[in-house]
């Protein structure tokens, strides 16, 4: 009975207690495209943020020389007729595809930013990617269709 007893202590107190606990899952593994389209994505972003503190340093330089406070209040906008023409981008430009297995995965130069794209996705200027292919990305807007080649 001693010895027994002794078995299941010793087991016990070897066994660590990390070894008793569940696995986590695994986090998803980020391609390469996808993360450098994510850098660009945050680098877009950090220059909008710089404009937008540069144009409140200015506003409040602004309200310190002139001495004269601004309402919280904006005035009225001014009523429009018309609206405004939409700018009219070019299509998007294919950067590079890869494929490993069945996924296939492109980035596409579009509005002046990269963008790692999939199929359905909506691009500025209306294109929508309707195809993913290891040599092309086919994208359409308004019954237009093109074939992007690198």
């Amino acid at each position: 009975m001693k010895s027994i007893t002794l078995a299941l202590l010793s087991t016990a107190i070897i066994t660590p207690a990390w070894a008793a606990q569940p696995q986590a899952p695994a986090a998803p593994v980020e391609t390469q495209a996808e993360k450098l389209a994510n850098l660009q994505a945050q680098k877009a972003l950090g220059k909008l943020r710089l404009e937008v503190a540069r144009q409140e340093a200015e506003i409040a330089e602004a309200k310190g020389k002139s001495g004269a406070s601004f309402s919280a209040t904006a005035p009225a906008a001014p009523v429009v007729t018309k609206p405004p023409k939409p700018v009219d981008l070019p299509p998007p430009a294919l950067v590079s595809i890869s494929s490993v297995g069945d996924k296939i995965t492109a980035i596409v130069l579009n509005g002046g930013m990269r963008k790692a794209v999939k199929v359905g996705d909506v691009l500025y200027g209306g294109w929508t990617v309707d195809k993913l292919e290891t040599t092309s990305v086919t994208v359409s807007r308004a019954g237009q269709t093109q074939t992007l080649r690198p």
